[in-house]
Formats: C-alpha cells, sequence, structure tokens
C-alpha cells in the first residue's frame, strides 16, 4: 500500500510542479505581450487555472508528508499514546474535511462541466474543477494512511509497557 501511495504522490507533486510551470509561463506571456501591445486573452485563463491545480495538487502533497498547516501548540506538550490519539483526531476531521472536497468538488464539476473558458470556447470548465475532488481524494488516501501509522504507534507503545 505504501508502494501506491508513493507512487500516487509522485504524480501528484509532479502534476503540481507543471501546473506551476504552466502558471508563470503564461503569466511571463502576459506581461511579454502586452509590453510589445500584442493582446494574448487566453494566458489570462491559464495562468488563473494552472494556478488553482497547482495549488490544489501542492496541498494534498503537503497532506502527504504532513507539512499542511497546524497548530502545534497542544501537540508539541503531550507525549506517547496521547500524542498519537490527538494525530489521529486531527488526521480524522481533516479527513471529513477531505471528504467534503470529494462530494462538492465533484458537484461543481459536473455543473460546470458544459460551461467554457471565455477566452477558450473549446476548453470545458468541469476540468477546472476537478482539482478539488482529486486533492480531496488524495488527501484521504494519505489521512487513512497517517491514521493507520498512529494506530499501529500505539499498539507498538503499548506492546512495550
Amino acid at each position: 500500500m505504501k508502494k501506491v501511495i508513493e507512487g500516487v504522490y509522485s504524480v501528484q507533486l509532479a502534476a503540481g510542479i507543471v501546473c506551476l510551470a504552466v502558471f508563470l509561463i503564461a503569466v511571463l506571456i502576459q506581461i511579454f505581450s502586452r509590453y510589445l501591445r500584442i493582446p494574448i486573452p487566453w494566458t489570462d485563463d491559464l495562468a488563473v487555472y494552472s494556478f488553482t491545480w497547482s495549488v490544489f495538487m501542492g496541498a494534498a502533497a503537503m497532506v502527504h508528508g504532513k507539512r499542511h498547516f497546524a497548530f502545534t501548540s497542544l501537540g508539541d506538550t503531550l507525549t506517547g499514546i496521547p500524542k498519537h490519539i490527538l494525530a489521529i483526531l486531527i488526521f480524522s476531521a481533516m479527513g471529513a474535511f477531505a471528504l467534503l472536497m470529494v462530494v462538492h468538488g465533484m458537484e461543481a464539476a459536473r455543473a460546470f462541466w458544459n460551461h467554457q473558458w471565455i477566452s477558450l470556447p473549446q476548453v470545458k470548465m468541469g476540468y477546472t474543477w476537478l482539482c478539488i475532488p482529486i486533492a480531496g481524494a488524495t488527501m484521504c488516501l494519505y489521512l487513512v494512511s497517517h491514521i493507520v501509522d498512529e494506530i499501529n504507534a500505539i499498539r507498538n507503545l503499548v506492546a512495550d509497557q
């Protein structure tokens, strides 16, 4: 299971990096085209939507590495089993939010599926919104793995006593 998770993480991280690179290139094209006074309208949409994808893919990747935003003041004061129980509670709350991302992200993708980009009418908006349920689903995968790791840590502590 760990190999599958690492594979998903690698693909997701690569997708986030590619989307961020596309964003930067689109912005540079915008700057250059405005300087030359040659408007290229599709770069605006491309920059916004590639940045959106990079943010959601990056957020999920940070959950994998436990590098997400966190308040650690309580966790830093705990040790042993209570610390692991708190981690399980936090990962469970994050999982609930990630499930909401999956459900409502799919609803958004479905609702906007046939809408089109203004500057590129051949591209459907639904693809833009798919980043939300994809990020939510991979966050759920990573969080289940983290919860299993915490449960195993508790078992090891109990076995050592």
